[in-house]
């Protein structure tokens, strides 16, 4: 079990969890690089589609983009994993899978990604109030 209220060593933004705040930092640029295949593959615009497109899809090809869903949400989580064990390196895979959620994946992947304005970024857990939540288990 991971401690939520040690020092972290690394500014990053911040998301309730389980009763307390954890700090999601961005990748350094070395684990960026290690990562960067898996990083594409989650943010290639060109599996963006509309409901409409989605709708209007046969039942082989919605198939397929629910399979690169399933692949693109799995290599979200991994890398968010990489970023939250800079500020906690016993973050288990169970924690992990706690708390990453539809509420907060989106956030946490674009914090592990660095794409968060600076003001919102904190060291501190009593420095700011989270605006995401998660895990209320």
């Amino acid at each position: 079990m991971f401690n939520a209220t040690a020092p972290v060593h690394y500014r990053g933004v911040p998301f309730h969890f389980n009763g307390q705040t954890i700090i999601v930092p961005a990748l350094s640029y070395d684990q960026a690089e290690e990562h960067a295949t898996k990083i594409d593959q989650c943010t290639d615009p060109s599996d963006a589609l509309t409901a409409d497109q989605i709708m209007g899809m046969s039942s082989e090809a919605f198939k397929v983009h629910a399979d690169k869903t399933r692949v693109r949400r799995r290599l979200m989580k991994e890398i968010i994993g990489v970023a939250i064990k800079r500020n906690y390196p016993d973050f288990s895979a169970e924690e992990l899978a706690a708390f990453v959620d539809f509420d907060n994946g989106q956030a946490a992947f674009n914090a592990a990604l660095g794409y968060t304005k600076d003001a919102a970024k904190i060291t501190d857990p009593g420095e700011w109030k989270p605006a995401v939540s998660a895990g209320q288990n």
